[in-house]
């Protein structure tokens, strides 16, 4: 039986999160979450929550993992653990997007072009059919009205309008890079970096520190 997959979208910072359950056995994961929808939707369908994952740090908005670890944590027992690199291979978090978006930048700290080049071909070498989730999808620029939660393979690799077959590592890098050297920073990468490096904890200190914009002093 295959898993189910809940798709639910939060549309303030156009992210997707995740809720997957075994039907047999009602047990669930929950991805990259950010709200209280996930606790409706386990309460309503009776599910068990027993992991809770992300599949990378989020720089545009705050991750609810703690917050949600410590309402779902049963008899003491905390949820941490560090996934290997091929598990579960079919979120890709903010790698690629929908074929229509294309790529997520990689000029936040430990970003790679060539790295993000090389992820995207482990994930076409899977079988055409299976399904890419990921992390965002920003409709509002594309012809879509509404948000998609996942391709499959074969969609990713024939239309990904940066990453599609025949597209050359060195091409992508060389593109990749100079339009990431053009964009903005997010406006919460500050507060979102150090508190989802924490799993959404607070720094120690308890004091979320910013840097100071003196332009013009």
């Amino acid at each position: 039986m295959e898993p189910i997959v809940h798709t639910i979208f939060e549309p303030e910072t156009s992210t997707w999160q995740y809720v997957v359950t075994d039907l047999s056995t009602k047990t669930a994961v929950i991805l990259d979450p950010t709200a209280d929808s996930l606790l409706a939707l386990v309460g309503e369908k009776g599910y068990i929550v027993d992991r809770l994952l992300e599949t990378h740090v989020h720089a545009n908005h705050l991750t609810a993992a703690t917050y949600l670890q410590d309402l779902l944590t049963r008899d003491g027992k905390k949820l941490d653990r560090l996934l290997d690199d091929d598990e579960p291979t079919f979120f890709c978090g903010d790698s690629i997007f929908n074929c229509d978006v294309g790529s997520a930048r990689c000029d936040f700290p430990g970003g790679n072009a060539k790295d993000l080049f090389q992820t995207a071909s482990k994930l076409f070498s899977l079988p055409p059919n299976f399904k890419i989730y990921t992390g965002h999808d920003y409709p509002p620029n594309t012809p879509r009205s509404t948000p998609q939660a996942f391709s499959t393979v074969a969609e990713q690799m024939e239309h990904n309008k940066h990453l599609r077959t025949g597209t050359s590592e060195a091409d992508f890098v060389r593109w990749r890079t100079e339009r990431d050297a053009a964009l903005a920073e997010p406006r919460l990468i500050h507060q979102a970096l150090q508190v989802n490096i924490r799993a959404g904890r607070l720094p120690r200190d308890g004091l979320l520190h910013m840097p100071v914009n003196v332009e013009g002093w």
